[in-house]
């Protein structure tokens, strides 16, 4: 199964026209609603990259997003998983109004020209701006992220007038990190500006008391990111393989039991996975496993060092440290926004002994880190519940 997944999206890649795949999907996802609101009322519609292989951290923070919204509303709201591929279109929008109460566009970094690649957007919420602004029910947009990776940033000209009409049609729209925040608003014009909010990935509050770790723990997880190189790494990546290995290494000296965590499919096959388990480590998919069990995995650790958003965002969600090895300046802006610019460093360098002196700082002064994680989570509940409570004071009853 694995197997055909990878080698679809190979074919995808370089065979099948993007716009076919675009229309395709369009055509199913309306008669996917459809048939849903002939079985279902008054459900949620929520749109986002859902997909099971695609990364592991959408997955966890999907499911937390409907947690949060349905504690704050105070039901259990029925709720539509929209993929975001394909276009919305008017008979879509027709359905939403009719059905839908809420819509929502939650988490993920759809903020990126590539991710959902399509026209009438330039980013990846995939509707006309004709379309947009034939909804006539509340929109939030919820913990989404500017995740577009560094020197790659080709929006079309769409974008621009795109996002604005978002912005001006929300209720609400909340960005993960105050890094996003900065950015989107040079699209903006300033009356605008005000209306973007702080809003903490669900994935940095799974844990709703905080409670202090054993710092007797002996374990390291190295998250790895081995999907979209070309866009990840400037410098050689047998250099930071070996890197890595070398990082492994010293921590198993040290008395670490060191694993290796795979989010997406491509962690886990081909060249970088096979270079790993040739020296002794192997890489955990942790897209196989279940929700829990993807938790305490990354509990069972002292340290997380991660090459991904997510790497750092769940361990954050159980008050545990995290050091990036930054391939996306999202990574960056989330470790400014909780106050640890330092635990940043440059994937595309030699980061071994930045990355084994960091390690050592914090091994060293863990119980007053975690002290301070425990205060800065409590800080995104906090804001999530003030968030949340003006969404449902102005849902309109609906």
């Amino acid at each position: 199964m694995q197997f055909l997944y990878i080698v679809s999206l190979k074919l995808y890649e370089k065979y099948i026209s993007r716009l076919l795949i675009q229309k395709i999907c369009a055509c199913l996802n309306l008669i996917k609603l459809f048939i849903f609101s002939r079985f279902n009322k008054d459900f949620i519609y929520h749109y986002g990259i859902f997909g099971k292989y695609c990364n592991v951290g959408d997955g966890i923070l999907y499911e937390q997003i409907e947690r949060i919204f349905d504690l704050y509303t105070n039901r259990k709201n029925k709720w539509y998983n929209r993929l975001a591929v394909g276009e919305v279109t008017s008979l879509e929008v027709s359905l939403i109004n009719k059905y839908c109460p809420l819509l929502v566009v939650g988490g993920h970094g759809l903020l990126m020209p590539d991710s959902n690649k399509n026209n009438n957007s330039g980013w990846g919420f995939n509707i006309k701006i004709k379309n947009l602004k034939k909804i006539n029910i509340p929109v939030v947009f919820f913990a989404i992220g500017y995740n577009v990776f560094r020197n790659k940033e080709t929006f079309i000209p769409i974008f621009k007038e795109h996002l604005t009409e978002c912005v001006q049609k929300s209720l609400f729209f909340g960005l993960r990190n105050y890094g996003s925040i900065n950015r989107i608003k040079t699209y903006l014009p300033e009356q605008l500006h005000s209306k973007i909010k702080y809003q903490p990935c669900s994935a940095t509050i799974l844990q709703q008391e905080p409670l202090y770790e054993p710092f007797d723990k002996k374990e390291i997880a190295i998250v790895t990111a081995f999907n979209k190189i070309n866009y990840r790494y400037s410098i050689s990546l047998s250099n930071i393989l070996e890197q890595l290995l070398k990082y492994a290494i010293k921590m198993q000296d040290d008395g670490f039991i060191v694993n290796f965590y795979g989010h997406h499919l491509f962690d886990t096959h081909g060249k970088c996975y096979n270079y790993l388990k040739k020296n002794g480590f192997r890489t955990l998919p942790l897209f196989k496993y279940k929700k829990n069990d993807i938790y305490n995995l990354y509990k069972q650790n002292k340290l997380v060092v991660s090459m991904r958003g997510h790497g750092l965002m769940i361990p954050f969600g159980f008050s545990l440290p995290a050091i990036s090895l930054t391939t996306q300046d999202k990574q960056k802006w989330f470790l400014e926004t909780i106050g640890h610019p330092d635990w940043n460093i440059d994937v595309n360098s030699d980061f071994f002994s930045a990355l084994v002196q960091k390690t050592s700082e914090i091994m060293n002064n863990y119980g007053e880190i975690q002290k301070n994680l425990i205060k800065q989570k409590k800080v995104n509940q906090n804001i999530t519940r003030e968030n949340m409570e003006f969404i449902v004071s102005n849902l309109n009853g609906k």
